[in-house]
């Protein structure tokens, strides 16, 4: 297609932010820009200055209330001052700015953790999704899953201009021997290792893979939990908490993308369990790339994206955790063939697809 000249909008920008959506953006803005295209990132500051060219930090107060009217402000007078032919924001609050400047827009939307997991007592979040997706021409979608989750809380009219770009996984994402045997050595770990990692938030069901732990650990006596990720706010109490409480369950704090992989060959399976808030679900994919085979909740997007490559079981139960866990680390052949019949599937998540499922978006609008 054509050379453009693109805005993004986020309030994170990945490696400054290291969550999903974050990670979905930048991929993006990267993949764009190897294809040509001129591309201005408008993002929050907020950890580490990136010194990208293209990437612009604008700088904030890190105080509740004061950050948003902030970055708004600032990307209002960005997006007003400057010609584009296509914005595109990263969700509702980076929306913000182009609904107050009335800008033809774009726009990512991840989950529906407003509606599902009730992430604030303010009945503000639900209300800007909605208006978020009510301004947008188009809606960049992760997964089908997110088509049927806009057309029940927005509606019908939202869901038909909605548009899936899938996620990609990251190149360095492939089986690592060598170095996940250094990191059992280190940890000393003689036995076989689950493994989470991803935001420690109270949806994840983080401490569903605890009971469920020391339920395996009747029958594996030498199994090691490994628990990687950073504690939102609201959990930070209940994470310290969770580590005195819990000796032996070993909490690795923020795991830099480099070293994921390796944390990800060390593993036997991945666990990840959350009860809500799903619209992708990358980290298991990532998993299966280095090798791993996968445990998960029966979320729909899990289902979606992972299709037939995991083992599913209900949300909020541990002891069918354990049992399935049980199962899969006493069977070697299972796991390695699911991580062989896997292989195809993974085909999907690649950056080109992504990008030409952007560009093609692009091009229903230009």
């Amino acid at each position: 297609m054509k050379r453009l000249k693109i805005c993004l909008t986020a309030l994170s920008c990945y490696p400054d932010v290291k969550d999903g959506a974050s990670y979905n953006i930048r991929g993006i803005f990267d993949g764009l820009k190897q294809r040509g295209h001129d591309v201005t990132f408008y993002t929050g500051l907020w950890n580490q200055t990136l010194n990208t060219p293209g990437i612009i930090q604008l700088p904030i107060a890190r105080k509740r209330f004061i950050w948003l009217p902030q970055f708004v402000a600032q990307v209002a007078r960005k997006v007003m001052t400057n010609r584009f032919d296509i914005i595109h924001s990263n969700g509702s609050r980076s929306s913000l700015p182009l609904i107050l400047t009335n800008q033809r827009y774009i726009t990512t939307i991840h989950d529906f953790g407003p509606f599902e997991a009730k992430f604030t007592k303010f009945p503000i979040m639900p209300f800007l999704e909605r208006l978020n997706a009510n301004r947008a021409i188009r809606i960049a979608i992760v997964s089908e899953v997110n088509r049927r989750g806009i057309w029940y809380y927005t509606g019908e009219k939202n869901a038909r201009k909605s548009r899936v770009i899938l996620n990609s996984i990251a190149s360095n994402f492939y089986p690592q021997p060598e170095r996940a045997q250094r990191l059992r050595e280190q940890y000393r770990i003689q036995g076989p290792v689950i493994f989470y990692v991803g935001r420690i938030a109270f949806y994840k069901g983080i401490e569903d893979i605890i009971k469920a732990y020391y339920h395996v650990k009747k029958h594996i006596p030498d199994l090691t939990l490994m628990i990687g990720g950073k504690a939102e706010l609201k959990m930070q109490d209940t994470y310290r908490i969770w580590k005195t409480q819990y000796p032996d369950v070993k909490f690795l704090g923020l795991i830099t993308p480099e070293e994921l992989p390796a944390y990800y060959s060390l593993a036997d399976a991945f666990v990840t369990y959350s009860f809500a808030s799903e619209g992708f679900g990358l980290t298991p994919i990532e998993a299966l790339s280095c090798g791993t085979p996968v445990i998960c909740s029966t979320l729909a997007a899990y289902r979606e994206v992972l299709q037939n490559h995991a083992i599913f079981v209900p949300p909020q139960q541990p002891e069918k955790l354990a049992n399935a866990i049980v199962d899969l680390l006493k069977d070697e052949s299972k796991r390695k063939q699911m991580v062989k019949d896997a292989k195809p599937l993974l085909e999907l998540y690649t950056p080109k697809t992504v990008i030409d499922r952007v560009e093609k978006i692009y091009e229903e609008l230009v």
